[in-house]
């Protein structure tokens, strides 16, 4: 379990500190709508609750909930300078373990703009792929989306991750699993369940 935990903190570390490039493989068409602007207060209900634990797994209550800084892996200032020039409001988890080797973690970022989360997108997404991760095909999800796999060298699994923005809200779903790899169809099924929870 301490491999999977570790997998994941360095994951959504490093997969949230690069910068824009390219076209997107799996991007919905920018909204025509006005766009949502999510409050604070209504993160702890906007994520992935206990009742939405996917089969074999159990919500990981000490795990999740809202984050700082510090507590996801920033500790450089001009990594804290970075996020908060965007517009960084929260940050909140919610985690799912398995008794073995599965792992769903699920992380929302609030900014005060859409443009701001935009720009958060686009920076992951970069980053994402310098860690080795390979785009793959997915239906867009939201005012716009990505999706990667590939391995966890850390933990020696491998990882599907969703990522997509409604808003002023970034979240990226990530389904991780070493002996028992994740699918995609599960991965997908997972980044709908939390794109549902925003009312998407």
């Amino acid at each position: 379990m301490g491999r999977m935990v570790a997998a994941l903190a360095a994951l959504s570390v490093l997969v949230v500190a690069g910068r824009a490039a390219g076209g997107e493989e799996a991007s919905s068409s920018p909204s025509r709508e006005r766009p949502r602007i999510f409050a604070p207060e209504e993160l702890s209900r906007l994520a992935l609750q206990p009742s939405d634990r996917p089969l074999g797994l159990r919500y990981a209550r000490d795990q999740s909930g809202r984050k700082s800084l510090q507590a996801i892996g920033f500790v450089l200032p001009r990594e804290i300078a970075q996020v908060r020039r965007l517009g960084l409001v929260a940050v909140y988890d919610a985690i799912f373990l398995s008794s073995s080797d599965r792992r769903l973690g699920t992380r929302l970022w609030l900014f005060r703009s859409p443009s701001g989360a935009g720009r958060w997108m686009a920076q992951t997404r970069e980053k994402s792929l310098s860690l080795r991760l390979a785009p793959i095909p997915a239906p867009p999800l939201g005012d716009e989306s990505w999706a990667v796999r590939g391995p966890v060298a850390v933990a020696a699994g491998a990882i599907i991750s969703h990522a997509f923005r409604v808003g002023n809200l970034v979240e990226v779903v990530s389904l991780f699993g070493t002996r028992t790899p994740p699918t995609p169809r599960e991965a997908l099924i997972a980044a709908r369940a939390a794109l549902a929870r925003l009312g998407r």
